[in-house]
């Protein structure tokens, strides 16, 4: 992946009166990796992407796109859904590709690509209004890429999605990022995040709290252990062990034990059984992006700044 930065922040503010929707927003994003924008409501990831596509003016602050400053053309390579897709109803899907083409003052050409992209070649001749939600979840991000972008920004692509519609967005995700553009993806939903980014941010309260690659939330192994009728004496035994960061009492008997890394449960099982303790129940697992972002916003002092 380049070193690349695609965008940058620099105390990137907006505040409305009384209400701070973003502070001091210092965020980078490289170029070629699939970004995740992670938050609770209101911790100012629609803001923030606002104000860097010029849709929304900073109270303070300033932002840069490839290194510099966001010009018509610049903005002609940034492909970006910030709101819910807005079409003509009566209009087919190839004809509202067509009138985006002319908007973005672009060829017709890549209308075929963009639809099969999308996986709506079969209905390109269908109305809009004939088009099921996730149908035109998939309309609008075949429209954010019909300039052929160098980012693509999406904010929430898969809210009020079913299941599958859920997963068709992720296909697409993982096939555009494999053309190696950069893809910028605000969400709720960090099960999603976590199988389509390589890096995220923790937003809270208009803060950026948290940055870094998505692979850290793997780091941590965890070891859930049940002793049986021993298990008293187990618990004990572990809180000895130098490899055993923390020991949390679980349901129907089962501890859970957080191993130092480069420690395996396989070596809690071998120090166990030495000490003539065998286990009834063992499972080794990573830590999820889940647990990783309700971490870090436990840990954040910025509520008591």
């Amino acid at each position: 992946m380049s070193s690349s930065i695609v965008l940058k922040t620099s105390n990137l503010t907006k505040h409305y009166g009384k209400i701070k929707a973003v502070t001091d927003m210092n965020l980078s994003i490289p170029e070629g990796s699939v970004f995740g924008i992670l938050g609770p409501n209101g911790s100012g990831k629609s803001t923030t992407l606002g104000m860097a596509l010029g849709v929304t003016t900073p109270t303070s602050g300033d932002f840069s796109w490839f290194g510099g400053e966001a010009n018509h053309q610049v903005r002609k390579q940034i492909g970006a859904i910030l709101e819910r897709p807005i079409f003509y109803p009566a209009f087919t899907a190839a004809q509202n590709l067509r009138i985006t083409a002319q908007i973005k003052e672009v060829s017709y050409d890549r209308i075929e690509e963009v639809l099969s992209l999308v996986g709506l070649n079969a209905r390109k001749d269908s109305k809009f209004k004939t088009y099921s939600l996730g149908m035109k979840q998939r309309l609008a991000i075949g429209a954010a890429m019909i300039a052929d972008p160098k980012v693509l920004i999406l904010d929430e692509p898969t809210n009020g999605l079913d299941p599958q519609g859920i997963a068709e967005i992720r296909g697409i995700i993982l096939d555009i990022a494999k053309s190696g553009k950069t893809i910028v993806l605000a969400s709720h939903l960090l099960d999603e995040v976590q199988k389509v980014c390589n890096e995220f941010c923790v937003l809270r309260n208009g803060r950026l709290i948290h940055q870094g690659p998505v692979s850290e939330t793997g780091n941590t192994a965890q070891a859930e252990i049940e002793f049986g009728a021993a298990n008293g004496k187990a618990i004990e035994l572990a809180k000895e062990l130098d490899f055993v960061e923390v020991l949390e009492e679980q349901y129907n008997g089962i501890i859970r034990a957080h191993l130092s890394e480069g420690f395996s449960a396989e070596k809690l099982n071998e120090i166990a059984h030495s000490k003539g303790l065998v286990l009834d129940h063992l499972v080794t697992r990573r830590q999820t992006l889940e647990e990783k972002f309700l971490e870090i916003l436990k840990n954040d002092d910025s509520l008591s700044k």
